[in-house]
């Protein structure tokens, strides 16, 4: 594994463990997240750029070896990961699923 690589990985695994810890510690900041923006509540925008970087990573690391089947698999496991994530949700008191 190259050294550029070995750093994407670890700045991806770090990117895991931040969104992981950030859905389940508990905030008690008003953060303005019940605002709407075209109707839209503030934190689904924050909880949609949250997941972004997962498709990115994928991307970056198999630029060479693109095609529709790998881009179906990687955005069916941002999926899955993002719906796992907020499944967490159900199982912490102080956060609504």
């Amino acid at each position: 594994m190259s050294f550029k690589r070995k750093i994407i990985t670890w700045l991806y695994i770090t990117y895991l463990l931040s969104v992981i810890t950030l859905l389940v510690v508990p905030f008690s900041a008003d953060l303005g997240m019940d605002e709407y923006i075209f109707g839209i509540r503030k934190d689904h925008y924050v909880h949609a750029t949250m997941f972004l970087p997962f498709m990115g990573y994928f991307w970056i690391t198999n630029k060479a070896q693109q095609s529709k089947i790998d881009f179906i698999k990687y955005y069916g496991l941002g999926i899955l990961f993002a719906a796992s994530c907020e499944s967490l949700h159900y199982f912490i008191p102080y956060r609504s699923f």
